[in-house]
């Protein structure tokens, strides 16, 4: 990440980030959603993170707050 975001510094892009700004929208998401990550391991042991989009949609859609209808007017 810290790698992605000096780079877009160095090709002078505007608005960009700070490392501290994205971790903590990153766990302001997760406190509002929970984690959709899940860690699965193979029977190689290899070790994955999938992540289970279609239950943080649910979550988000079930807040009447983020709702559509709320946007309407």
């Amino acid at each position: 990440k810290k790698a992605v975001l000096s780079w877009a510094k160095d090709l002078s892009a505007h608005d960009v980030p700070s490392l501290r700004a994205i971790k903590q929208l990153n766990e302001y998401i997760c406190k509002l959603i929970g984690n959709p990550m899940h860690k699965v391991m193979s029977a190689s042991n290899n070790i994955f993170y999938i992540n289970d989009i279609g239950h943080a949609i649910a979550k988000v859609n079930m807040n009447t707050s983020t709702t559509y209808t709320n946007y309407i007017l």
